[in-house]
């Protein structure tokens, strides 16, 4: 997902907050890490047993220490919940697939219940499926002027196994004030989707940064935005 790792590169700077909600065994945490230093801070949320167990271990190996791993699933609201497992663990999700080989007891937690802060600079997520219920659980923080970077995977077949669609989050992050652009593999300047856009492609998931036209003037420094 080089889409993914040149958003981040351009988005986070010395002494960030960010959010990485769906770590797994931490790839992009700690490429957020090494973005944001030591003065900043990294909240990643990886509900898995077996694979927080393994994002420790890379932070250890890293000796990276401000990164804050917690072990809980984000959604909308703090309950007991089922994680099914898959072969590739990033895409454990919150409903049984025909590729599930087992599945773990895990409390879910909401971003406004987890976290104390009222801003941070980026929040990243990769839930296979559960991004709207991220969104909704988190309503100090997704607002522009709170989070005004926001990346997040769109897997219409997740999202439909658990009751959403990749349309339904769009318009919903709409409402709050984001608008959503479409990540270019070579970092290059996002494209603006319009409201109505349909994905059509061959990729199962694709993703895209919900922000402002001012804030990606701001981290794309290419665009000169006149008043």
């Amino acid at each position: 997902e080089p889409e993914v790792a040149h958003a981040r590169a351009r988005i986070l700077r010395e002494g960030d907050c960010a959010v990485d909600v769906g770590a797994n065994i931490g790839f992009f945490t700690l490429l957020m890490a090494k973005l944001v230093g030591s003065g900043g801070a990294v909240i990643a949320f990886e509900p898995a047993p077996n694979t927080i167990l393994k994002l420790r271990d890379n932070l250890r190996c890293n000796q990276i220490k401000h990164v804050f791993a917690i072990q809980l699933a984000a959604s909308d609201k703090v309950k007991e919940a089922t994680l099914y497992m898959d072969p590739d663990s990033g895409r454990n999700a919150l409903a049984r697939t025909p590729r599930s080989l087992g599945e773990a007891p895990i409390i879910t937690t909401t971003l406004d219940e987890s976290l104390s802060f009222n801003s941070c600079r980026l929040i990243k997520m990769d839930v296979e499926g559960s991004e709207l219920d991220v969104v909704l659980g988190g309503s100090r923080l997704f607002r522009p002027e709170a989070t005004p970077y926001v990346v997040s995977e769109l897997n219409e077949e997740s999202m439909h196994l658990l009751g959403s669609t990749t349309t339904r989050l769009r318009e919903w992050m709409r409402t709050l004030g984001y608008d959503a652009f479409l990540l270019r593999d070579d970092g290059s300047l996002p494209a603006l989707i319009p409201p109505k856009t349909i994905f059509v492609g061959d990729r199962l998931n694709i993703n895209v940064l919900f922000s402002t036209i001012d804030a990606v003037g701001e981290a794309w420094d290419e665009i000169v935005l006149c008043a």
